[in-house]
């Protein structure tokens, strides 16, 4: 419609990552923010990056609560998947326990993901996140603000509005 449309997105080549360490005098703990650039909200690849956040992140019984939290390695660990018109991020935060370096942290992190990329992901698994991103939506749809944010935002990333009622049917059909 009238909305100025973002420049196609166009993947970019893979680079080395950068790391770039922040003293804070007034930080108690480290954190470690793992960060990557991911494509717009449209894209076909976009819902998988969400699943991924919520199979990573979602929750007491996700990999990283399992593999950091219940282990006594992490206090936190999260993940999420911010999209926008243009390129987004995904983004991971794990804060390690006194005594526990980063580097340990970001080395189970890196497991994780290495092994949902041999062995994939369980059928169970798959449905849990289905289902906390599709209640997610949900609520988001019980207020008059929430329906009205949902609309809007429909509308603004995809061009329809009524997009608002099928978008958790995106996710469905990831395997």
């Amino acid at each position: 419609d009238d909305l100025p449309q973002p420049e196609a997105y166009t993947p970019q080549a893979e680079t080395e990552a950068e790391r770039i360490t922040i003293e804070d005098p007034l930080a108690r703990v480290p954190a470690l923010l793992i960060s990557s650039i991911i494509p717009p909200r449209n894209h076909p690849d976009s819902p998988a990056l969400a699943l991924l956040a919520s199979i990573l992140a979602g929750g007491d019984s996700s990999r990283l609560a399992v593999a950091l939290e219940d282990t006594g390695l992490a206090t936190q660990a999260s993940a999420s998947a911010s999209s926008n018109r243009g390129p987004g991020q995904f983004n991971v935060i794990l804060v390690p326990n006194p005594g526990v370096d980063t580097t340990d942290v970001e080395a189970v992190f890196i497991s994780e993901l290495e092994r949902i990329q041999a062995e994939g992901v369980e059928q169970a698994e798959l449905e849990k996140a289905i289902n906390q991103i599709r209640t997610g939506q949900v609520l988001g749809l019980q207020d008059v603000m929430g329906l009205a944010e949902s609309v809007q935002a429909a509308h603004f990333y995809y061009g329809d509005a009524s997009r608002v009622f099928d978008l958790v049917d995106q996710y469905t059909t990831i395997t």
